[in-house]
This record gives structure tokens, C-alpha cells and sequence, in this order.
């Protein structure tokens, strides 16, 4: 009988069916993806049984380009010891190679620092076309680098360093496997061979680190103690068997937390797939309740009747389940491709495990069948004589304890909301996260109470047509199901406006720091993570109309245990090109001691005059430095320490930074040609105007939130399914009515244009509350994370009309089916439906 009601509502069912399918397309995809990315067996390299590296290195695992170095007649001393089979020296620096299209092709990973490594033969570097170079003009090329720019075996290009550019030849394409991770998805674009890599990258005869491999029958600990022994107090031995470990670690670490990511996201729009399928199996039992009751009088049982329910829903649920299943194997393989070319270590075959297929089953069978046994438990339970009037009345104690629980959350979230203004740092910062998050929850449960004057304030302009008045009446005639379809759109809509709202308002803060701090009309920048050369640095200067060019020389220090950035530039340059806002002194004091930013000095308790002893990169003396004054932060400078260049001079890594701030003296178009002209040699070197400089700081967040907006999309999706889904029902429920209003005279024109109206009332009021909701999570999540007062919140007008634009039109597309199947209806017929 099950089967036969299934087939029997197999059109009402449809939408519930591809819900299903969506929500388990999802889940099982992202478990897929996540059990696939782990690093497989063999893809952490354990031929390694000792990596020498600078002192320091292993704090954080990450490549320094200056590091201190090791000469070559020790890593051949190293190679020597007792129980070395081999001592391969490794060169690290920074390079890049130009792509075919005359821009920097990049290699895989997500940090924007480019490296150039030597060829050693060792299994670090496989080579997988062409050959090993072996020559100065010749390289071989990563191989996302290799896709990314175009380049194969063959191909002439230029490189670029730190001093110059040089033409050269691609020999070979290479795959990156090192034994410690250079940072999260970090590979070398480049490889030269041993001699050449020294010269243009770092110094003749050095290294930046050794790998060393064990004879037979001898561990790696036992080397690394008999290494460590004969290491000058610069460097340091590890293990390679930790080393293996950590890598792995930290691999399914990454591994994990992308899937937890997505599936943040998935939760969120399995909530909303749940939320829909309840509402579709309250809907279809209360269209049933004559046939209940018939069965009831008949001697079923309630334990049958919710049986019957439920093994519809399963019917579903399993069809749904296989269809989702084979769609998250196609969701997984470009998601897997995507994060195998931006981490070496992650694995890129597809994996389809028994935990992640049992889990999508659950999701799609389970939860589906606990959705319809709800409502089915609310129908078995009415008295046949009831059922058979066809009139089942729904909960209304249920109702007003949702109303009640509701109400007391919205309180709770008002409570808290109103603590959030009274400071910027915990716990004022966690209450105001808590109570957005608790506003959210309270405004779903009262969705019922919010949609009625909302639809009501919507239609008073239009309440001189009938049409309007008519829809809003259907709207609210059934306010427990329209609310279920409401707060559907509801947690899509506010969680896209969130994060819209969080990512403009720190964009803007960020940009509005650095216009009140730029003053220079032009800024070269080096995106590939290197510095600007001497020669670039010396033709920009020589351009008629530049007055001064003042790079922005970085380095990190720690004081009493923790961290710190330090920045460094020409206190000639504060002023013409950069505007500090100093607490109390003036320019001219940076020369004798260092500026602090006030998030920096609020943490340390640091004030002007106060003596702060430093520890620069590995320098092993700390130095000492004298708080001259205190200035607002600005994302340029770093937030941290600023320092004059004569201090960098003595103290800092030689290198002249990636920044170079110009400041000129004549129109901007001409010179902005010359400058452009002055760094064409090097595809590297990026020329901003300050306008444009700025416009960078916001582009860089728009992408996360143009991503998280593109993950919720798919809980809107389903939302909007929702809302053809209950209008679908709800025109069956109307059939009668339909059929009296077409056979007074209504138009089947009129008749699709008040489901219309319907659909649109129905996303306009999920829109309105998501909107509003979302932007108060949005300020105090901005609150939370970043600090910033929740006055300086900003609400990204643009976006949010487009969002409840969006809802508009998907609301006329979703009523588009359900207007035509009313419109069709044939009068008699439906003048005669029960």
C-alpha cells in the first residue's frame, strides 16, 4: 500500500525527491572530497632520515629567504659522518618564470610567495618531462606552474630574482615532494641547477638546508644525534621520521578543516532541505486526512497509519539517496583536481569509503523518514471522527510553545545585543556573536508571528486590487506551513548577508586606515612575495617628476616570548607619503626609537618612553628600542613595530622590501606611463595608483564572500524549492476554490498572476527577515573577530537590493509551474473536487 500511496503522489513528491537528492549530492560529495585529500600511503616522503635546517626553522616550518646559510665544505663534512649515505644541499630564494602570456605563472598553493629551489636528483623533485637542468640558461618547471603558464620542454621564457631577470631555456617539468612542508600547499615554480640557483638566489657554495639520507641498519635518531654534534649554533638537526609525521599531521589537519568547511555549509543547507521536507509531509497529510480517518474507522491502527507515512518517505529517501550518491561522485572529482594542484601532499584519487556512503544514506534516508514521521504521528493521533470531517487540526499547543520559546530567545538575543556596544573586547565582543546567533534561531520559531504584518505592510500600497488583497489572504491562510517555507529562505538569506556585511565592513575599515595613512600618488609592489631590485628601484627614481621613493623594508621580532612584525621606512617619507596618526609626538621622533600601533601597544601595555629589548630573525644579540610614540593602525605598516631605515640598516635582513612608495611632483597620467615603462622588465613588480592601491584592500575580501555566498547558494536553491513545493500543495488544496473564481470570471492570466503575487510575498518576507538578521550578524561577527566598534559597521547597500532583488525573481520563476497547473484547472471538475 506504501508503494501504491508513493506512486499515487509521485508529482507531489517530486520536489521532495530532488531536495533529497541535492542534500545527499552535498554531504556525500564533501565526504568524498575529505576522505580523498587524505594524504595516501607513500605521499609523505620517509627517504629522508635527517633535514638540517637554520635555527628556528622548525618553530613554524615555513621557507625565510634569510635564513643564515650553510657553506659548502660543511654540508660535505656533514656528508662524511658515520652513517651518511647522502647529503643533498637545498637552495631556496626567491624567483619566478614568466608564462606564456607575459605575466608570472604560478605555482600551487595559496601563499604569494614565489620560490626557486636547485635540482639535487633526490626523490624532492621528480621529474616527469624532459630532462634535469644542468647548465646556467636552462630551468625546469613545477607542473601546475608548467599548466598554469603554458610553458613545456623547449619553451624559452625569462626568470626572475632578486637582482635581475635572465633569458632561459625549459628543459623539464617536475612534480615537488618535500620531507617538511615549506608552509600550507607551498612549492618551488622553478628549479636551476645547484651552482646557478646559488649565484642568482642566495650566495656561491651555500645552502639553505641538507637532507640527509641514513646507510642501512641506522635510525634516523641516531643520525640526528651524531649530525647535531658536528652543526655550528646556527642550524639545527631533525628527525626525519618526526618530520614525516608532522607533515602528516598537518596534512590531515588541512585535510580536515577544508571538510569541515564545507561541511559547515552543508549542515546549513540540510537544515533548510529538513525544514522543506517536514513541511512537504505535513502538507501532504493533512490533504489525506479524510483517507486516515476512513482507515482509522476501519480498525488501523495509529502505529499503521504512521507506518504507511514513513515508508513513503523511505521510498523517497532511497531513490533520492542513490541519485544523490552518484551526483557527490561527480561534486568530488573537481574538488579533489582543485586541491591536489595547490598541495603537493593531498591525495587525488577519488575514494568512495563505506563511513562516507553510510553517512549519505542516513542523511538521505533517516532524516527524510524522521521529517514525514512528525506530521504523521500528528495525523495517526487525531480521532476518526475528526479525520473523516477532513479537517485536521493541527497543534496549536505545539504553535504556542514556539511562540513562547521564541519570544524568551528573543529576549535572551536583546539582552545580549545590548551588551555588545559597551566594549570591543571579550566578553562584550562573545555576547554580541551569541545574541545574533540567538536573534537568528528566535526570528525562525516566530516566523508565523512576523509574516502576517510584513505581508500585510507589503500589499497596503496595492490594497485597492483585489488581486494583492487575495494572494496575501492565501499567503496567510495556512501561517504555520508559509512560515516553514519563510524561514527556509530565512537562514540562506541571513547567512549570505553576514558575511557580506562582515567582509564590506572590514574591507572598508582596512581601506579607510590605509587612505587616511597613503599620501604617495604611486605604489610598486612585488606580488610575487620578493623585493624590489636595486635596478627597478633605481630607474623609478630616475623618471623625471618623482620626488622620492621610499620602500617598506619588513621583518619579524620577539619580545618576552611572543611575536611581532617590524616595518621600516625613511622618516623623509612621513609626510610627503605617508600620514601617521600619532598619539602625542611628532615625525621626526621615529629616528630615535620606534613607533608602536595602538592595537600593539594596548596588548603589551607599552607607552611612550618604555624600552623594549627585541630578538630580529636569528640574530643572536636582542637589541633595544626606545617607544617614541604610539600611531593608529593602519594594514600598511603591518600593525606592529615601526622603525627608521638606518635602524633596519644595522639590525634588519638585507633586502629592500616588496613596497616602494613614489611620490611625485607633476600630472599623474604622463608620469603613471613613465613608471609603468620603468618596470616593464619585470612581470613581477605591480604599479598601483593610490586609488587603485585602495580599491586592492576590498577586492580581497570580496572574493571569500563572493565563495561563502556561492556555498550558501545551494541552501537557497533548495529554499526556493520550498517555495514551489508549497505552492504546488497549496493549489491542490485550492482546487476548488480555483475552479469557483475561474467560473465568476477570473482569467487564467489573473489566476497565474495571484500565485505570483504569492511567491513573491512569500521570498520578499524570507528576504526582509534574512536581511535583517544577517546584518546584525554580520556587525557583531565583525565586532567579534577584528574589534572594531559596531557603529562602524557597513551595510554593502548594493548587495543587499541585489540579494532581495534575487528573491523577486526567484520567487515569480518558482510560482511559474504551480501558476500554469492553476491556470489549466478545468472549471467543473474542479467546482466538483472534496
Amino acid at each position: 500500500m506504501g508503494m501504491r500511496n508513493l506512486l499515487a503522489h509521485r508529482g507531489r513528491l517530486a520536489l521532495t525527491f530532488a531536495t533529497v537528492v541535492l542534500s545527499v549530492a552535498f554531504v556525500a560529495g564533501t565526504l568524498f572530497f575529505a576522505d580523498s585529500i587524505t594524504p595516501a600511503p607513500g605521499a609523505i616522503r620517509t627517504d629522508v632520515a635527517v633535514l638540517v635546517t637554520p635555527a628556528g626553522a622548525d618553530d613554524d616550518g615555513e621557507y625565510d629567504p634569510d635564513r643564515a646559510l650553510l657553506p659548502e665544505q660543511q654540508r660535505q663534512r656533514l656528508a662524511a659522518l658515520p652513517g651518511v649515505a647522502r647529503a643533498d644541499g637545498i637552495v631556496y630564494g626567491y624567483a619566478a618564470v614568466v608564462g606564456a602570456d607575459g605575466k608570472v605563472a604560478r605555482p600551487p598553493g595559496f601563499a604569494n610567495d614565489l620560490i626557486g629551489t636547485n635540482w639535487t636528483g633526490s626523490p624532492r623533485l621528480r621529474l616527469l618531462a624532459g630532462r634535469a637542468p644542468s647548465e646556467p640558461g636552462e630551468i625546469a618547471v613545477e607542473e601546475v606552474t608548467a599548466r598554469n603558464g603554458e610553458l613545456a620542454p623547449g619553451t624559452s621564457t625569462r626568470t626572475l630574482y632578486g637582482a635581475g631577470t635572465d633569458e632561459v631555456k625549459v628543459v623539464g617539468v617536475f612534480s615537488y615532494h618535500p620531507v617538511l612542508r615549506d608552509g600550507p600547499g607551498r612549492a618551488p615554480a622553478l628549479a636551476f641547477d645547484t651552482a646557478t640557483a646559488q649565484r642568482l638566489l642566495q650566495a656561491p657554495d651555500t645552502f639553505t638546508s641538507v637532507e640527509l639520507t641514513a646507510e642501512p641498519g641506522v635510525t634516523s635518531r641516531q643520525l640526528r644525534d651524531t649530525v647535531a654534534a658536528a652543526l655550528p649554533a646556527t642550524f639545527t638537526a631533525q628527525d626525519g621520521a618526526l618530520l614525516a609525521e608532522r607533515s602528516r599531521e598537518q596534512e590531515e589537519g588541512d585535510a580536515a578543516t577544508a571538510a569541515q568547511i564545507l561541511l559547515t555549509f552543508t549542515l546549513i543547507a540540510l537544515l533548510v532541505g529538513t525544514t522543506l521536507i517536514t513541511n512537504t509531509f505535513t502538507m501532504l497529510v493533512g490533504q489525506r486526512t479524510r483517507q486516515f480517518g476512513m482507515l482509522r474507522a476501519v480498525g488501523a491502527r495509529r502505529r499503521q497509519i504512521e507506518g504507511m507515512v514513513v515508508a513513503e518517505a523511505a521510498g523517497v529517501g532511497v531513490l533520492g539517496t542513490a541519485a544523490g550518491l552518484l551526483i557527490g561522485l561527480g561534486l568530488a572529482l573537481p574538488m579533489i583536481e582543485f586541491a591536489a594542484t595547490r598541495d603537493a601532499f593531498l591525495g587525488d584519487t577519488l575514494r568512495v569509503t563505506p563511513g562516507a556512503v553510510l553517512a549519505s544514506m542516513f542523511v538521505g534516508i533517516a532524516i527524510t523518514m524522521l521529517a514525514a514521521w512528525l506530521p504523521a504521528r500528528r495525523a495517526a493521533a487525531a480521532p476518526p471522527v475528526v479525520a473523516l470531517q477532513g479537517d485536521l487540526v493541527l497543534a496549536v499547543k505545539a504553535q504556542r510553545a514556539r511562540t513562547v520559546i521564541g519570544s524568551v530567545l528573543a529576549m535572551t538575543a536583546a539582552l545580549l545585543l545590548l551588551l555588545a556596544p559597551l566594549g570591543d573586547q571579550p566578553p562584550f565582543t562573545v555576547a554580541g556573536g551569541a545574541g545574533a546567533f540567538v536573534l537568528l534561531i528566535a526570528v525562525v520559531m516566530l516566523a508565523a508571528q512576523f509574516a502576517r504584518p510584513l505581508v500585510r505592510a507589503m500589499v497596503s500600497p496595492f490594497r485597492s486590487r483585489p488581486l494583492a488583497r487575495l494572494a496575501a489572504e492565501n499567503t496567510l491562510r495556512n501561517p504555520r506551513r508559509t512560515a516553514a517555507t519563510i524561514s527556509a529562505l530565512l537562514v540562506g538569506v541571513a547567512l549570505a548577508t553576514g558575511i557580506a556585511v562582515f567582509g564590506t565592513s572590514v574591507a572598508q575599515a582596512d581601506r579607510a586606515a590605509t587612505e587616511r595613512t597613503l599620501r604617495a600618488p604611486f605604489i610598486a609592489v612585488n606580488i610575487g612575495g620578493g623585493e624590489i631590485s636595486n635596478d627597478t628601484m633605481q630607474r623609478i627614481r630616475a623618471v623625471p617628476g618623482v620626488t622620492l621613493a621610499s620602500p617598506i623594508r619588513r621583518d619579524s621580532a620577539r619580545s618576552d616570548g611572543e611575536g611581532m612584525s617590524l616595518a621600516a621606512v625613511d622618516p623623509a617619507a612621513l609626510g610627503p607619503l605617508l600620514h601617521l596618526d600619532l598619539r602625542s609626538g611628532t615625525p621626526s621622533e621615529l629616528a630615535r626609537g620606534a613607533f608602536a600601533a595602538e592595537s600593539l601597544a594596548a596588548q603589551r601595555g607599552w607607552s611612550p618612553g618604555d624600552v623594549v629589548r627585541l630578538s630580529i630573525g636569528d640574530r643572536p644579540q636582542p637589541v633595544q628600542v626606545t617607544i617614541t610614540d604610539v600611531y593608529s593602525d593602519t594594514p600598511l605598516l603591518g600593525n606592529g613595530l615601526l622603525v627608521s631605515d638606518e635602524f633596519a640598516d644595522r639590525h634588519f635582513r638585507r633586502h629592500n622590501g616588496g613596497t616602494l612608495l613614489i611620490g611625485a611632483d607633476t600630472d599623474e597620467q604622463p608620469l603613471h606611463r613613465e613608471l609603468t615603462t620603468a618596470v616593464a622588465d619585470r612581470p613581477d613588480v605591480r604599479l598601483y595608483t593610490a586609488d587603485r592601491y585602495l580599491g586592492e584592500e576590498v577586492s580581497q575580501l570580496s572574493g571569500l564572500v563572493s565563495m561563502s555566498t556561492a556555498l550558501l547558494g545551494l541552501s537557497m536553491v533548495i529554499a526556493v524549492l520550498g517555495i514551489v513545493n508549497t505552492l504546488a500543495l497549496s493549489v491542490l488544496e485550492r482546487t476548488r476554490e480555483v475552479g469557483l473564481l475561474r467560473a465568476i470570471g477570473m482569467r487564467r492570466r489573473k489566476v497565474r498572476a495571484m500565485i505570483r503575487i504569492e511567491a513573491v510575498l512569500i521570498a520578499m518576507v524570507g528576504g526582509v527577515l534574512g536581511v535583517g538578521v544577517g546584518a546584525m550578524i554580520g556587525a557583531m561577527f565583525q565586532h567579534a573577530v577584528v574589534g572594531q566598534p559596531i557603529r562602524e559597521t557597513v551595510l554593502p547597500w548594493p548587495s543587499i537590493g541585489g540579494l532581495l532583488l534575487a528573491m523577486a525573481v526567484a520567487g515569480v520563476l518558482a510560482a511559474e509551474w504551480p501558476a500554469r497547473n492553476a491556470a489549466r484547472t478545468d472549471i467543473l471538475t474542479a467546482i466538483g473536487t472534496q
